[in-house]
């Protein structure tokens, strides 16, 4: 998964936000574990999703509007799929 946020100022909080974020997505889809939060940037983090033997993910009524900032964060979902590879293929 990529987060982003939109508009937000430099200085802020931004990171923290988009791991809160993440991990809201992350209990909404029953994740079966922590996921791996990496910050590329700023504004920008990527993730991946303990899906455990699971090929898919609904995240259905998820909102981040309680985090500040929350309507400007972003999802970006890749297809699930397993193993080092899949784990490589995903993010790509």
């Amino acid at each position: 998964m990529v987060t982003w946020i939109t508009g937000a100022a430099a200085g802020s909080d931004t990171i923290g936000r988009l791991e809160h974020a993440t991990a809201e997505i992350a209990a909404r889809a029953h994740c079966d574990g922590l996921p791996i939060f990496v910050p590329q940037d700023e504004f920008c983090a990527w993730t991946w999703l303990p899906l455990g033997g699971r090929r898919d993910i609904a995240v259905p009524g998820v909102s981040v509007k309680s985090i500040p900032d929350g309507d400007r964060i972003r999802f970006a979902f890749g297809e699930p799929a397993p193993g080092v590879s899949g784990f490589r293929r995903t993010h790509q």
